[in-house]
């Protein structure tokens, strides 16, 4: 007999088929061959069903083996049907010593295999819905373990299921690290925050005792202020008396007297030191109030519409003198139109300006003092340039500052000054809402700088 012999034919217009053939010899009773007993069958369609069905195979058998990640394919009871490569790098086993031989209980940690078999009985029932995901701790065949998320799917018509790992122990370790810092970054914050609300608390009641000491300050400098004032117009007046007695009555008597008249003119020129010395004072005691006065915002502002040009010559006019002492230096202005208004006290602002003035007076050698005013904007620009000895870079900080002299190799006056006009200035300046600042270079000059807010014409 020929069973299952396969042979291509071709049919009467020439389309081919695939026929299977199946034959035996006929013997007659005295065991005589007589013929030859066939069957054809066209089984075309069946082995095109049949190689759909390899390919199909094929293709899902590559899928599973190189799907990415660790994959199982196991029964109701948990034995492991089939594997991929994946997984036995994950298990640390070949597949022969895995499937068919293994279950997938043997590959679960034993603190969570209750968790997991629970898990694979729900699937078992119905209606029931355990998770499809989730994470667990994978136990290889040398005993390590590792962190896997795995993904459980269902084969319907076999009757299995599919498990999906993906190692996520490098991940899960820096989760871990990541929970651990976050965890130490709260703790630095809260001590931080803590420590910050400590710092304030401190920093406030050192604020308020600076507040209450500036205060005592303002009020110790105003009432020693006006103390000392009234001694010292006696002292000035007395001294002014006396120098005026002793050229009247003694200096004529010491004349014929060379000794004598040495010890005159000694006296006169201590008496000029006195009335220099104590004038001085005089200032410093007045800057001092002022200053007091502003800081404590007891001073009276009398504002009223001015022009600047008006300003700026009463205060050229007040420091003309402080030029004539020195001829090699010219005062040059360039007041602007009288139309550039600004809402001020002329006095205090005259005061700004006599300030700069006679600062670049005193400083200057040779050259020329600017002062001009100019509109930017809404602003009113008010510049005194010279071309004096200039100022360090690392003073020009602390020029505004209360008590700051400038300390300069080359003094152009054995008076320094009091150290409190130009912050006096910057206290003007700063309550009309301006800005005042200083440019200079050593040996070539300074140039101080301020705004006022013009008034808008109606």
């Amino acid at each position: 007999m020929v069973t299952g012999y396969h042979a291509t034919l071709k049919t009467r217009d020439d389309k081919p088929f695939v026929a299977e053939l199946n034959s035996k010899i006929v013997f007659s009773p005295d065991g005589e061959p007589q013929y030859i007993e066939g069957i054809f069958r066209d089984v075309t369609t069946r082995l095109e069903a049949e190689e759909k069905v390899r390919v199909s195979e094929l293709f899902y058998r590559s899928l599973f083996e190189n799907t990415g990640a660790a994959t199982v394919l196991f029964d109701n009871d948990g034995l492991i049907e089939r594997c991929n490569s994946k997984f036995e790098e994950l298990a640390g086993l070949p597949r022969e010593q895995i499937v068919g031989k293994l279950r997938w209980t043997d590959f679960v940690d034993k603190d969570e295999l209750q968790r997991m078999w629970n898990y694979h009985q729900q699937r078992l029932r119905a209606g029931s819905t355990p998770p499809k995901d989730y994470d667990f701790t994978f136990l290889s065949h040398d005993g390590s373990k590792r962190f896997v998320h795995v993904t459980v799917d269902r084969v319907e018509e076999l009757e299995s299921r599919t498990a999906s790992l993906v190692d996520i122990t490098n991940r899960k370790q820096v989760e871990e690290e990541l929970a651990t810092l976050n965890a130490r970054l709260e703790t630095i914050v809260e001590e931080r925050t803590q420590a910050l609300a400590t710092k304030a608390v401190e920093l406030e009641k050192a604020n308020a005792r600076l507040m209450e000491l500036d205060e005592i300050k303002s009020s110790l400098v105003s009432s020693v202020s006006h103390e000392l004032r009234t001694p010292l117009t006696a002292l000035l007046g007395f001294a002014k008396l006396i120098n005026k007695n002793f050229l009247k009555y003694f200096s004529p008597l010491a004349a014929s007297d060379p000794e004598l008249r040495n010890r005159a003119e000694v006296m006169l020129s201590n008496f000029v030191v006195i009335d220099r010395e104590g004038r001085r004072l005089v200032r410093l005691l007045n800057d001092l109030l002022d200053l007091s006065r502003i800081e404590s915002g007891e001073i009276r502002w009398h504002d009223e519409p001015t022009a600047i040009s008006q300003i700026l010559q009463d205060a050229v006019d007040a420091a003309i003198g402080e030029f004539y002492e020195n001829s090699d230096v010219e005062l040059l202005v360039d007041a602007p139109e009288d139309s550039l208004i600004v809402n001020v006290d002329k006095d205090k602002l005259q005061q700004v300006l006599l300030n700069l003035l006679n600062n670049a007076a005193k400083y200057t050698r040779r050259g020329e003092v600017a002062l001009t005013a100019s509109r930017r904007g809404p602003w009113i620009e008010v510049r005194v340039k010279d071309t004096g000895v200039g100022i360090p870079e690392n003073q020009l900080s602390e020029i505004f500052e209360i008590f700051h002299t400038h300390r300069r190799n080359d003094t152009l006056s054995g008076n320094p000054g009091t150290g409190l006009g130009l912050a006096i200035c910057r206290q003007i300046v700063e309550h009309y809402g301006g800005t005042i600042e200083v440019f200079s270079t050593p040996g070539q000059g300074s140039e101080f700088v301020f705004t006022l807010l013009a008034m808008e014409d109606d």
